[in-house]
């Protein structure tokens, strides 16, 4: 479709996952999203760390990780009136999606967050975060809409009039969520309260982008809806199947909320699509899951946000449309990448300051792609707020309040100063976690430390300073930091059971319920700092114990947790990469397989063999560049050559003093292990460590091969072997591994490290071409001939699967296990 016809729909549905989406797509229960899925592509959605909506949904909207953007979460200072109000737009850095494509000309509809106040789009129309909410529980009394909730305002009041109260749902609104209403005293169990609030709020996003997709003209249109989210937060502990602490009467009650609340997002999603048109490129995703299995938290963390525990690391993407692909997957995707597709989708160029790619591989034809250095340096018109845009007092006062009753804030104290200092003190601590997503450990390690210094009764500012400093390598800080955690967690915890007595003492004559939220949620927080968290320090021990290189004592104080319950996914990854330390491998391939047992999606299990890795080795060797390696791993049946294995690069995680025997070498490593790599200039202010700020130049060989001959090739080595191998089905055991790459591309793309793909079909039928395109890239004079000779066709027996052309697809056919490197200087 040419750029002029071209029309997008992009719908957010916030948490969504496929977790409880194909078990309903399956049933036949969610019919308007199996006609886009099957129409389409889909895939899984990698987010970002910390995953906190209003950072992710930012992200989404401009294609840039938060420290470009500026939002760091649910909460900000108010320079205008002293005090505290919700995050707004005000704070973000750069041009939006929406305002890139209204630079361009085309018309935008947005309803979006966070999105308030509105922006002064050209030609188009923006409706706020601040719309939906009903702020006055008595629907007889008046329900001014907020300033600044619609642009143009010419719209405000007939939007308004659309908007759904909760007191106005009736029972047959009501009971398809929760059949047995009629049994809760309300009076007591104030659940069924917030259902309605929720089922209000997405009812009236549904009313209005109706109301504007019917009326208004548009080109580009956004719609999101948080419902899901909500859901997901009141509800999803009920979901099937029961877990052990959830009672069987709330079960009974609320087990269907999250089943009704898909199914009526899948009725509002089949009336938008409907309403678009069967010419729009329709987009639904979602910024990352939410864990629906016996992955499931029993308990949320007492600090702000600690309601994103229960939040998976994968969201929804489905895309259909003209010149789009149809019924097919996408891997390799994040939330960054959104933003470039939409650009990509009208022909327009991808600012090369953004941190996401566009998605070509949903194209039936690739596009020609262009870029520019940035969209916020071309001037013109695009309805961003002008500096010094101010919001009412008042309304920011009664959104506050929402986002406490939410849990996504802690209720801020009277005192404005200090509500002011830890309102931007979480501001901070959530741009430090997003700093170490992006491996900026040395950026964050200050402003964690600056935190900690400050409030050294806030034990996690602690914790994430000791994790930066063991990704920097700074050991003896590490321990130091360790030993000032430990006493800092046995002083305030003595001062906290002392208090939380006192305190009881004086309540001993009030029921828990007769307590004012503030107060509980005060008893609450003493009585969480009173615990001792052993079972956390003796984790932070182990971890640090294999930096050190101490892998034996790091895996004694593992197994003595794990034998009072510590058997979450990530500690059994944990565990298995000590028992491989140790060359354990029966123990660590247990561990393993009972990490993906638990979570079969976990992205974090030892990768995948059996990836040509040993072949491109041989070609190199051969062509007259010298592998590194110890020749532990002799020659076998598998691989009778050799596997040209280094076993100190195993644990560059710890330890990268080995990099220098590496320099004009070729080296084997597993993918997970390249973002590891150390490099690249240090940040100002915060030197690294002597290895980092050597002059490497990595290039990376990544060898492809479909995954069914992968999986074909590991399952005839374990039988060879007598070994059992992983417990799952190869499709799972394929869907694992293909999520393995997302963060690992995601990873090499943004530190523009040097990457050339082979695939192993293309190695073996076509040699000569392979050895021309790796001497090409490496930029060396090495003897193509003798690499050529190198290759043995009957060394590779698995040829059966899916055809070398589905490599378009992001990493769909890389193994975790397929990366070479070499280094020169």
């Amino acid at each position: 479709m040419s750029e002029k016809k071209r029309k997008v729909l992009l719908v957010g549905w916030d948490s969504a996952d496929w977790k409880v989406i194909h078990p309903l797509l399956d049933a036949g229960k969610l019919p308007h999203l199996e006609q886009l899925v099957n129409g389409g592509v889909i895939g899984n959605l990698a987010t970002l760390y910390p995953v906190l909506s209003p950072m992710l949904w930012t992200s989404i909207g401009t294609g840039k990780r938060p420290y470009k953007h500026g939002i760091h979460g649910f909460a900000e200072p108010d320079p205008h009136t002293g005090g505290v109000r919700p995050i707004t737009n005000l704070s973000r850095k750069t041009k939006a999606v929406w305002n890139i494509l209204s630079q361009a000309g085309k018309k935008c509809v947005v309803v979006w967050w966070p999105s308030h106040p509105a922006e002064p789009l050209p030609d188009g129309v923006m409706v706020s975060n601040h719309f939906q909410r009903a702020a006055n529980p008595d629907p007889a009394q008046p329900w001014p809409l907020p300033a600044g909730a619609v642009y143009p305002a010419r719209l405000a009041k007939t939007l308004a009039e659309g908007r759904v109260h909760p007191h106005e749902l009736v029972a047959e609104m009501i009971l398809p969520f929760v059949p047995k209403a009629a049994e809760i005293d309300q009076k007591k169990d104030r659940r069924l309260e917030g259902l309605a609030k929720t089922i209000a709020d997405c009812s009236t996003i549904q009313a209005v982008a109706t109301q504007l997709i019917r009326s208004e003209p548009w080109d580009f249109m956004a719609v999101y809806f948080d419902a899901i989210d909500h859901f997901g937060h009141g509800f999803m502990k009920y979901h099937p199947p029961r877990q052990p602490w959830v009672p069987e009467k709330d079960f009974e009650l609320y087990s269907g909320v999250i089943e009704a609340g898909y199914r009526y997002h899948d009725m509002m999603l089949g009336v938008l699509m409907a309403m678009a048109g069967p010419d729009t490129t329709v987009l639904l995703m979602s910024d990352h899951g939410f864990h629906p299995d016996n992955l499931r938290p029993s308990s949320i963390p007492l600090e702000p946000a600690g309601p994103a525990v229960e939040h998976r690391h994968y969201g929804i993407f489905a895309l259909k449309g003209p010149g789009v692909k149809k019924d097919e997957r996408v891997t390799g995707a994040t939330v960054l990448d959104i933003t470039p597709t939409l650009l990509a989708l009208f022909d327009l160029p991808v600012g090369r300051d953004m941190d996401g790619k566009p998605l070509v591989n949903v194209f039936a034809e690739t596009p020609k792609l262009e870029t520019i250095p940035s969209w916020d340096e071309v001037p013109g018109t695009d309805g961003s707020h002008p500096s010094g845009a101010k919001l009412d007092a008042a309304d920011a006062k009664e959104a506050l309040k929402q986002l406490e009753a939410l849990g996504y804030i802690s209720p801020l104290p009277e005192d404005a100063a200090k509500a002011v200092g830890e309102t931007q003190a979480e501001l901070d601590y959530n741009l430090a976690c997003s700093l170490t997503d992006t491996n900026r450990h040395a950026q964050a390690a200050e402003i964690f430390a600056r935190l900690w210094a400050a409030r050294p009764d806030e034990h996690r500012y602690g914790g994430k300073l000791l994790s930066c400093q063991l990704a920097l390598g700074a050991f003896e800080l590490a321990r130091e930091t360790l030993d000032r955690l430990r006493a800092n967690r046995r002083k305030y915890g003595a001062e906290a059971a002392a208090e939380l007595k006192r305190r009881k003492e004086e309540l001993t004559d009030k029921k828990p319920e007769d307590l004012a939220p503030a107060q509980q949620e005060e008893l609450r927080r003493l009585a969480a700092k009173a615990r001792p968290a052993t079972a956390a320090m003796r984790h932070m021990e182990a971890t640090l114990l294999f930096a050190e290189g101490k892998a034996a004592e790091a895996v004694e104080v593992l197994q003595s947790l794990e034998k009072s319950g510590g058997t979450d996914p990530g500690f059994l990854v944990q565990l298995g990469q000590g028992f491989l330390a140790l060359k354990r491998w029966d123990e660590a391939e247990k561990s393993f397989k009972r990490a993906l047992e638990l979570d079969p999606d976990n992205a974090h299990v030892s990768g995948l063999p059996r990836s040509g890795t040993s072949l491109m080795m041989q070609m190199l060797a051969a062509g007259g560049l010298p592998p590194l390696h110890d020749g532990h791993r002799p020659a076998d049946t598998d691989n009778p050559r050799g596997y040209f294995e280094f076993a100190s690069a195993k644990n560059i995680r710890a330890d990268a003093s080995w990099l220098p025997q590496a320099q004009g070498r070729a080296v084997k490593l597993v993918a997970q292990l390249l973002p590891f790599l150390p490099g690249g200039p240090a940040p100002a202010a915060a030197p690294r460590p002597a290895d980092e700020c050597q002059p490497y130049d990595y290039r990376i060989v990544w060898m492809e091969r479909s995954l069914d001959e992968v999986l074909a090739s590991q399952r005839a080595m374990l039988d060879r072997h007598g070994h059992a191998g992983a417990a799952l089905a190869p499709e799972k055991l394929r869907a694992v591994y293909e999520q393995q790459l997302a963060r690992v591309a995601e990873n090499l793309e943004r530190r523009k490290l040097a990457v050339l793909r082979i695939a192993h079909r293309d190695a073996i039928r076509d040699p000569a071409g392979s050895a021309a395109r790796v001497a090409k890239f490496l930029g060396l004079p090495l003897n193509t001939a003798a690499m050529i000779a190198a290759v043995d066709p009957t060394l590779h027996r698995q040829k059966k699967g899916r055809p070398a052309g589905s490599v378009g697809h992001v990493a769909v056919e890389v193994s975790p296990a397929g990366a070479g490197s070499s280094r020169r200087h």
